[in-house]
């Protein structure tokens, strides 16, 4: 927990560093894209509650509104701008995200589907690479105790590693790379098909 609180930290502020001249790897335009798509689509929502949870938005105030946003969905099955100010509203949480200003920033864009997986798969690599920076330091704190010998050292670096490709991602058993994958076959797929691409808004 501490450690993703830092990494929200560093890149609400964009020009944190790390090592001196890498930055921590996130893409604050791909998660406010996801998040403005959502919000204006919920037929969108089904199609990233297993691959999406909360952590993966680096952004405090996207971190929240997505916890909300899903929230709402599967209590509800259904989600409007108005259902989500209250619900912001009732938890106290609407100037934690920004207020209004965050909302109309999140909705005022236009993303086609093709591009909302992109943007989904995005996400994803900059978390997984986050989590391996944190595995990396992990690593290179035991390799660094002297107290520890090298074959418990090796042990734990083999295990934290496989804990990252076995993970899973709430309610499915896909590994990140079966994940990725399934995902770019998507896209792929949808490329090659000669249909206008798009998003509804949801309002009628």
């Amino acid at each position: 927990k501490y450690y993703l609180n830092t990494i929200q930290f560093m890149c609400e502020n964009l020009n944190l560093i790390i090592d001196q001249d890498k930055k921590i790897p996130c893409n604050l335009y791909a998660e406010k894209m996801v998040l403005g798509s959502i919000i204006l689509n919920q037929n969108l929502i089904p199609s990233i509650l297993n691959k999406l949870k909360s952590e993966v938005f680096v952004k405090k105030e996207y971190n929240l509104l997505y916890s909300i946003i899903t929230h709402l969905y599967i209590k509800y099955k259904c989600i409007t701008l108005t259902s989500l100010i209250s619900e912001l509203e009732k938890e106290k949480l609407f100037n934690q995200i920004g207020g209004i200003e965050t909302l109309y920033d999140l909705i005022d864009t236009i993303v086609d589907s093709d591009n909302f997986e992109e943007y989904v798969y995005l996400i994803l690599d900059k978390y997984f690479r986050r989590k391996l920076i944190e595995a990396g330091n992990n690593i290179s704190d035991l390799a660094y105790n002297d107290s520890t010998s090298l074959e418990i050292i090796l042990e734990k670096a083999q295990s934290t590693i496989l804990s990252l490709t076995n993970k899973k991602n709430i309610n499915t058993i896909q590994t990140f790379s079966q994940l990725a994958q399934n995902l770019l076959i998507d896209i792929d797929n949808k490329s090659n098909d000669n249909i206008l691409n798009g998003l509804t808004s949801g309002f009628k």
